[in-house]
Formats: C-alpha cells, sequence, structure tokens
C-alpha cells in the first residue's frame, strides 16, 4: 500500500501533524513555524483525498514542501538537470522548461511517467533494471543485485545544473553526482535523515558544499521528512 492510500479522517490528520510537531520538538530539529503554517494547508489536500492526488497526477517532485519551493526557485527554463528516479518531479522540471535526464530502474513506473509526459518535452530517459549480480558498492536494500549501471548513467554526461538523488542505490548515487554538478550547482538528496545516507551526505559536506536541510511536512506522508539541498563550491 502506498502512503496515498487509504482513509484518512479529519481527525487522524489534525492529530498526525501535532504529533510529528512534537517528535520534531522531541528530537531538537530546528523549528521554523512559518513553514508549519506556509505547508499545512498543501499537506492536507495531498494527504486527504488519496487516489486523486499522488506526486505524478499532481506533477509536483515527491520532497518536502520546503525543498520543493526552494527547487521551484532555482529552476529555470533551460535549466540542466539529471534525476535518479523518474515521477512527479519529472513532470514539475519539464512544466518549468527544464531539459532533464532521468535513470529509472522499474520499467513498469517507467511507462506511466511516459503517459504523463508532454512528448515535445527535453527528457531524454534510461531504463536501468538490476542486474542479477550482486555488488556492495552498488547495492539496494529492496534488490539483491547490482544497480551499477542505474547510478552510472550519469557518468555518460558532462555536469549538470542540478542532480536529484532520489531512487536507489542512493549512496552511490550521491557519489557519483558529485562530479557531474557544475560549480555553484545543485545536489539534493531526499531523506537524508535515513541512517543508510548519512554517510553518504558527510562526503559531500567534507568536499565543502554549502549544506540546507528542509525537514518538515512532506506531500502524501503523514510523518515527516528531510531532503537536504548541497550548493557546489563556485570553480571546483
Amino acid at each position: 500500500m502506498e502512503p496515498w492510500q487509504g482513509n484518512r479522517s479529519a481527525a487522524t490528520l489534525v492529530r498526525e501533524y501535532l504529533r510529528q510537531i512534537a517528535r520534531m520538538v522531541i528530537r531538537r530539529y530546528p523549528l521554523r513555524h512559518a513553514e508549519f503554517v506556509r505547508s499545512a494547508r498543501p499537506w492536507w489536500r495531498s494527504n486527504r483525498i488519496h487516489q486523486q492526488h499522488t506526486p505524478l497526477a499532481d506533477r509536483v517532485p515527491w520532497v518536502s514542501f520546503g525543498a520543493a519551493r526552494e527547487l521551484e526557485r532555482r529552476v529555470r527554463p533551460g535549466t540542466r538537470i539529471f534525476e535518479f528516479g523518474a515521477g512527479g518531479s519529472t513532470a514539475f522540471f519539464l512544466d518549468r522548461g527544464a531539459s532533464v535526464v532521468t535513470a529509472e530502474h522499474d520499467e513498469e513506473w517507467t511507462q506511466l511517467v511516459r503517459e504523463a509526459v508532454d512528448p515535445g518535452s527535453d527528457w531524454t530517459l534510461h531504463a536501468v533494471p538490476p542486474s542479477p549480480t550482486p555488488d556492495p558498492d552498488y547495492a539496494s536494500h529492496r534488490f539483491s543485485g547490482s544497480l551499477r549501471d542505474y547510478v552510472t548513467t550519469i557518468d555518460r554526461y558532462e555536469p549538470f545544473d542540478v542532480v536529484v538523488v532520489d531512487g536507489r542505490a542512493r549512496s552511490a548515487c550521491v557519489r557519483h553526482a558529485m562530479a557531474r554538478v557544475v560549480p555553484g550547482g545543485t545536489l539534493v538528496l531526499d531523506n537524508s535523515d535515513r541512517e543508510m545516507y548519512a554517510e553518504a551526505a558527510k562526503l559531500v559536506d567534507a568536499a565543502g558544499w554549502t549544506r540546507r536541510d528542509y525537514f518538515g511536512p512532506t506531500p502524501y506522508n503523514l510523518f515527516f521528512t528531510q531532503t537536504t539541498i548541497w550548493t557546489a563550491p563556485a570553480g571546483t
């Protein structure tokens, strides 16, 4: 069952929103009160009518609201973007005139995204299923095989203005993405609060990239999540 499926009453949504805020206080996350107010209504909408509202149907990236607003600020017509993982983000970027290259491991999901994308869009799609041969450096907790071909798809290209890591084998994707972001460009890691991505995040931090965490309400999720956006050093 996906996060947007099932029935969620108004009482459930109010209770969960308050619970998530309390969780942030307990864990001492930075509290940005304006973010809670600004994101409450779209969060409610995305969680209230589950079959109608999905990232792909709404044409939005499945990241925290704060991160989505920052991406909207950074993406302009002609912005070159690489994304690990197709979906609502693909439509979101293309709707804003960006040039998008996508690596996606799930061929069935790829077809659904194709149907949502304007055929005239500047979009290059690489459908790269996992290999059955295990490879610890390119592993995902959901597969026993290797996602090396999926991860290394980005190595074929010149650096991008924006790289979004929101698919499988994210730690490996981050390692390869760092060399494929232009100076002053943007690297995005979704769900960066998960422990499994901690070492990859430390690698970017250690390289001197400017980091901003966007922890808070996220569409189609009852729980809050964190998306991290790094800006590459200028002149590197």
